[in-house]
């Protein structure tokens, strides 16, 4: 398997497992023991893998997922992902990220734009997509 293969299929655990079915506790499954996230704020955060999973409970506690669409591009230890994620109270989150791979594990992010309903997403009417914007999965 490719390195590009490994890191997508680590991804889609990401995407599928953990934010499809708002189950936190599989962040430091999937993320290595030192996650750097670069976010949206500006703030460029080093912490372990528990801490974020500590912060990622916050935003899935006693949530479901209405919709959930997003798509991976890969290369080398680089994955890009652009989503739509709608949750049952209504929040939703649009984004494009870039995420950097260490043996298939999460190592560093960037969340430099994200839209949506939510709060957390800095909600304007026209961040808000439709999913149309999303290309289809490749088979």
């Amino acid at each position: 398997m490719s390195t590009q293969e490994r890191n997508k299929g680590a991804l889609r655990r990401w995407y599928d497992d953990m934010w499809g079915k708002c189950n936190a506790e599989l962040v430091p499954e999937i993320a290595g023991p030192k996650y750097f996230r670069h976010d949206l704020t500006g703030a460029n955060n080093l912490m372990t893998s528990g801490q974020y999973r500590d912060i990622v409970r916050i935003g899935v506690a006693n949530e479901k997922v209405t919709d959930f669409t997003y798509f991976l591009i890969a290369e080398g230890d680089y994955v890009a992902s652009l989503g739509r994620y709608i949750l049952t109270k209504g929040r939703q989150w649009d984004w494009v990220q870039l995420f950097r791979l260490e043996n298939a594990a999460m190592a560093e992010t960037w969340l430099p734009a994200m839209g949506g309903t939510d709060i957390l997403a800095y909600p304007q009417p026209h961040t808000v997509w439709t999913g149309t914007e999303l290309p289809p999965a490749p088979p």
